[in-house]
């Protein structure tokens, strides 16, 4: 069986954990399975720390050939099929055609909110070609309709959305967006939960993070398209009145700070950002882990923490991967619809209108507080849910993959 994936993330230690784990569990379940993992226009660096070893694993970097990414403006105004003379869409079709099923890899809601034209064209592709499309472990919606281009790019989704062979979505608000538009998918969790990690930590960090420390993972959010309007010395604040609140609950403790995003682009600024804040809070005993650190050293760091305050939505994957308690600050509906269908809501706080006011920050800082303070998520419970529903839909993929073959 020869699987060609495609749409995977880079630049972020959460997508690349869900990533390694879902290579590792294919490897191991279908041993003959050819993987080719293929990307366009990156550099080694961005798929270094991406990388799966394995005798029938490939990780193929196509050329960005001159103005590729502007054919999505084509795409848009309805003239998708002028795309396809372009040398790197021929390139990139030629691949998948030689593929037996394409998979979307593991990501976030580039189909909903971030409304990636890059994501659904790839996908657009695999459909000209007839190929069968796995969805695999993301999230959708919302789907906004208030201009053109948002109505269209609802349309190609929904129409690419009952194209796809099997869909699995990762938490409950995608799920009933799904439903919404009478689409049938699979309940999964995130594609992290699929393999251990490996448990591995450098001298150097371990040496800094001592024994007894609790992770903070906060977000400078403006990235988002919900906050892009939102002023970032306001986001900034809130996470400095955390922190001093995170050093009250734990006098103690280092406050171990994890960047989940790095390399080039708008999103890598986790390093220097964290920084930043630690700079600026003036806590002592605050260690920021460096650039480095990649996703099997993150979670092997956070197996050994106290608690994880998170404000990232693999954070809080790795907590519970981890079997550590938590409290999630959820920004976005990809984090609240993970802990609402293990009944989790306890360990988190809704931070989505923290910053429309002084009164609405005030009191969301509060309940973070009180949360803090409570630890009270029964985290083998929440754990053992997690690890049901993704065996069960993993083993439904493995069926439908199988059945492929014959």
């Amino acid at each position: 069986m020869r699987i060609a994936i495609i749409n995977q993330p880079t630049n972020n230690r959460g997508d690349e954990s869900a990533h390694k784990a879902l290579i590792r569990r294919l490897n191991a379940d279908l041993s003959n399975a050819n993987i080719s993992v293929i990307f366009i226009g990156r550099t080694e660096s961005h798929l270094a720390s991406l990388r799966v070893e394995g005798e029938h694993n490939r990780y193929v970097n196509l050329r960005n050939w001159h103005k590729w990414y502007g054919l999505t403006e084509l795409q848009r105004k309805g003239y998708f099929l002028l795309t396809l003379w372009h040398p790197t869409t021929i390139a990139l079709m030629w691949q998948l055609l030689r593929a037996d099923v394409v998979m979307c890899a593991p990501g976030g809601i580039n189909m909903g909110g971030f409304q990636s034209w890059y994501h659904i064209y790839e996908l657009r592709l695999a459909k000209l070609l007839r190929k069968p499309i796995v969805y695999w472990g993301r999230s959708i919606g919302p789907f906004p309709e208030q201009t053109a281009y948002n109505r269209e790019f609802k349309k190609q989704s929904v129409r690419l959305l009952h194209y796809f062979s099997f869909i699995s979505l990762r938490d409950k608000k995608s799920q009933d967006e799904a439903r919404q538009i009478g689409v049938d998918y699979e309940s999964t969790v995130d594609s992290a939960f699929l393999a251990d990690f490996k448990h591995v930590i450098s001298d150097d960090v371990k040496a800094e993070i001592t024994n007894n420390y609790v992770v903070f993972v906060p977000n400078r959010l403006t990235w988002h398209y919900k906050y892009s309007s939102t002023s970032q010395s306001l986001i900034d604040d809130f996470w400095l009145s955390l922190l001093k609140q995170i050093r009250t609950a734990y006098p103690q403790s280092r406050i171990v700070m994890l960047p989940q995003t790095f390399g080039d682009g708008a999103l890598s600024d986790g390093w220097n950002y964290f920084r930043q804040l630690a700079q600026q809070s003036g806590i002592s005993g605050i260690y920021v882990a460096p650039p480095s650190c990649d996703s099997d050293e993150q979670q092997t760091i956070v197996s050994g923490a106290q608690c994880v305050i998170g404000a990232r939505y693999h954070s809080i994957v790795f907590a519970i991967n981890a079997n550590v308690p938590f409290v999630s600050l959820s920004y976005e509906h990809k984090m609240s619809g993970l802990l609402q269908m293990v009944g989790a809501t306890g360990a988190m706080v809704n931070i989505e209108e923290a910053f429309s006011s002084a009164e609405a920050m005030h009191n969301t800082l509060q309940q973070t507080q009180q949360v803090i303070n409570a630890s009270a998520c029964n985290i083998s419970s929440i754990r053992s849910q997690v690890m049901q529903i993704s065996e069960h839909c993993y083993q439904r993929l493995l069926s439908y993959l199988k059945n492929l073959k014959k």
